[in-house]
């Protein structure tokens, strides 16, 4: 039986099933407060991806921002996965940049004193962590101020704002503004987009080479929220609806003002920015794009939801397991001419037995199967090798079944 000991040899497998909890269903009894969503960011890592979400709670009827959400836990959902991650809900961690894009045209001759005092008024309340640029356009861009944290130099900046008789390239300014956010470092972004008037030269031509969709589709991908403020006077001829779609399609507020009310605009969109919040959690999605949803359980006893995606490069086996089973070691026992198979554990306590079964590797048979109840940390199980054939070669499998629910945990693997 000696021939035997050095004839065997085993490989260690575990079969990987795991337990995850069930969804529970949702649902959003706060009955007027809804979530959107500003900026998704994701880290893969070998173990999981680190998912960040940025994002308003806002009055849905008002659009008016939420400034003070109590809650009591924060989930990440993935449709792929029953498994739900909890999340931690906090101030974002990043810095916001602010496009402040101004309508330069020349029906603002009459407002431009008026949007220069509100714009500036706004900048006493600005989001921590924030930097600022200022541009302003009619049938041209241009760049007053690039980004930065020097709020002088941003009211500076507002002051030199002109008024032209030209046109309103409305969609142009924000196409540029919204590209020229890809080129900052890694943050929040946002523009405020001010204007008195549609995108249309003096002559009622159009005046974009971009068109709306364009943009929209622009400040989707680049994650770039557009918020705007009309001012709507008799000489005014803004586009209230396309303003307003503008930016709840890119996840931004809106307000439309009179010449009186747009230091209350401006002081609006601010307020809505100094609201954001996050919430951050590590999950595993499948490759390619996930359908996911974030849940915000608040204090009351209700509950917010929204639903986005993620695009996975990786495709994650799922959360590790409470319980982890490492080989470590195998002796043959010459007295009674068996293994000793040697197994650390860690919390054992959640389970119930150890399944060792012994497969022949070239038939696929299963050749015995052993199983030991209530093991410990640190474990040795003894194998028979009666019913083993001398010059084959084994593989075992290790299973570790729950105390619970009699399912099997997704183990560690060791191959020996």
């Amino acid at each position: 039986m000696s021939r035997l000991a050095k004839s065997v040899s085993f490989v260690f497998l575990a079969i990987l099933l795991s337990i995850s909890p069930n969804i529970i269903a949702i649902g959003q009894s706060a009955s007027n407060w809804d979530i959107r969503v500003n900026l998704i960011t994701t880290l893969e890592t070998p173990d999981a991806m680190t998912l960040k979400v940025y994002f308003n709670v806002y009055e849905d009827r008002t659009g008016t921002p939420i400034l003070n959400v109590d809650t009591t836990s924060a989930q990440v959902t993935l449709s792929s996965s029953s498994f739900v991650a909890e999340g931690q809900f906090k101030k974002p961690d990043i810095p916001i940049y602010i496009a402040l894009v101004l309508d330069s045209s020349g029906s603002m001759g009459g407002a431009a004193q008026q949007l220069q005092e509100a714009a500036k008024l706004a900048l006493n309340n600005t989001p921590n962590n924030s930097l600022f640029a200022v541009i302003q356009f009619d049938e041209e861009i241009k760049l007053i101020q690039d980004f930065t944290e020097n709020i002088p130099a941003v009211s500076y900046a507002i002051d030199r704002y002109q008024v032209s008789n030209r046109g309103t390239c409305l969609y142009d300014a924000a196409y540029s503004a919204v590209e020229s956010m890809t080129k900052v470092s890694a943050g929040r972004r946002a523009l405020i987009l001010f204007t008195d008037g549609k995108d249309e030269k003096r002559d009622g031509s159009v005046c974009s080479q971009h068109t709306y969709q364009e943009l929209i589709d622009l400040a989707t991908k680049d994650q770039v929220p557009i918020n705007t403020i009309g001012l709507s006077t008799k000489e005014a001829n803004i586009n209230t609806v396309e303003l307003q779609s503008m930016a709840a399609s890119t996840g931004a507020f809106s307000a439309i003002a009179n010449q009186d009310d747009l230091a209350q605009s401006f002081t609006k969109i601010m307020e809505a920015l100094k609201a954001q919040w996050m919430v951050e959690a590590a999950i595993y999605p499948k490759r390619g794009q996930n359908n996911a949803m974030l849940t915000l359980n608040l204090k009351d006893g209700s509950s917010l939801n929204t639903e986005f995606t993620v695009t996975s490069n990786t495709d994650y086996p799922g959360p590790p397991s409470p319980v982890a089973v490492q080989f470590s070691g195998l002796l043959f026992v010459p007295e009674n001419q068996t293994y000793d198979v040697q197994l650390t554990m860690s919390s054992p306590e959640l389970v119930k037995y150890i399944k060792i079964s012994i497969w022949d590797t070239k038939g696929g048979a299963k050749a015995a199967e052993y199983v030991f109840n209530d093991p410990v940390n640190f474990n040795t199980f003894n194998i028979p090798t009666d019913k083993l054939t001398v010059g084959r070669d084994y593989q075992m499998r290790i299973i570790a079944v729950s105390r619970a629910d009699d399912t099997p945990y997704a183990i560690s693997r060791d191959n020996r």
